[in-house]
């Protein structure tokens, strides 16, 4: 891992991930395994409630039904870099040998509660999830979390992760889309 890990300019960001959507195909079942990262369309079940239509997910728990994920769109970068550390700092014998980064939600599960990461740790439904998409390895981890969210989202990800985190805190778990939390759409 680069010793200063830096988020990339919007125009290098917009650059990286048209880069990335030259890899999107079909995404099968063997894709969905915890490690990698998805850059996919989603359809929430419930329209009135806050959620992002095309969410950079790095995979936690793979389930029949759900799949657990961390939105990358959300998280400010000072965030992700952290993650990044915690995750590297978990494979240092892979990175030696050559081999692929490998990480469990159990792994991670206690600093994703002590960074506060919650509010973005995201239920997918399966069977609302694009049936074409671009999958990042684990071992690219890097190109997915230097992608400057600005670039994607609306502006701001660090508000979003901000709102986010007292919404989920607060008493009220159904929260409308329009409290001032606006994803924007794909063009």
């Amino acid at each position: 891992m680069p010793k200063v890990l830096q988020e990339l300019n919007v125009r290098d960001s917009i650059h990286q991930v048209q880069k990335l959507l030259k890899n999107k195909r079909g995404l099968k079942r063997s894709d969905f395994v915890p490690g990698n990262i998805l850059f996919m369309r989603y359809s929430a079940k419930y329209k009135n409630l806050i959620y992002d239509k095309t969410p950079l997910v790095l995979l936690l728990k793979v389930g029949s039904v759900h799949t657990l994920g961390l939105n990358f769109h959300w998280l400010p970068f000072n965030k992700r870099k952290a993650l990044i550390r915690i995750i590297i700092g978990m494979n240092i014998d892979n990175l030696r040998k050559n081999k692929p980064l490998k990480f469990t939600y159990g792994d991670l599960k206690p600093y994703l509660k002590n960074l506060g990461f919650v509010s973005c740790v995201r239920l997918y439904i399966n069977s609302r999830i694009s049936k074409t998409g671009v999958v990042i390895p684990p071992d690219r981890i890097l190109d997915a979390a230097i992608i400057n969210t600005k670039a994607i989202t609306n502006g701001r990800p660090a508000e979003y992760y901000f709102k986010l985190a007292n919404l989920k805190m607060g008493t009220n778990k159904r929260v409308k889309k329009n409290q001032n939390l606006k994803i924007r759409k794909k063009r």
